[in-house]
């Protein structure tokens, strides 16, 4: 009982250790996002989902905790959406996709080249439900969100394995 409780414990922390990671908030600058899909036109994608590109910016921008858009003393979060897939083919004629894929760079200040760059997918799955559990799926608005919300997630996330950098010192990679 006591092996289980521990190993429990030790189990919940660790899952929880990134949370915690960081001691102070990171500055960020400046958060771009760019849809750049492949395999299918761009403008058709805008043309369904228009604000796409500004819904990501702002949900990353609501997960920043030290937040100081446009100064140079933050870092920049550049994003690409590179695929949005409906079960592993290009999106449905009407927009329908449960995959959205892309790329995050986070650059340091006064830096050309990333110091953290991370592939980022978000795939959305369906599941039989218990007994006596009524499955109601959501609309297509609360699925985007949720979807856009959860990207902005992983962009926050990945946050801990950058650290704050102190006066004068130099990013080591």
């Amino acid at each position: 009982m006591f092996k289980r409780a521990v190993t429990a414990i030790g189990l919940a922390l660790a899952l929880s250790a990134p949370a915690y990671a960081l001691n102070e908030p990171l500055p960020v600058s400046n958060v771009k996002v760019d849809t750049a899909l492949e395999g299918v036109n761009a403008p058709d994608v805008l043309g369904i989902y228009p604000k796409i590109n500004e819904d990501l910016t702002a949900a990353i921008w609501e997960r920043m905790e030290n937040p100081m858009s446009g100064s140079a003393d933050g870092y920049d979060i550049d994003v690409r959406v590179t695929n949005m897939m409906l079960d592993d083919a290009p999106m449905g004629p009407d927009g329908q996709f449960n995959t959205l894929e892309g790329i995050v760079a986070y650059t340091k200040p006064l830096e050309a080249a990333p110091v953290h760059s991370v592939p980022v997918t978000i795939r959305a799955t369906s599941g039989a439900v218990p007994p006596g559990v009524i499955a109601i799926a959501p609309s297509e608005g609360d699925f985007y969100a949720a979807m856009i919300g959860a990207f902005a997630k992983t962009v926050e996330d990945q946050m801990v394995n950058l650290r704050p950098l102190k006066a004068g010192e130099e990013y080591q990679k």
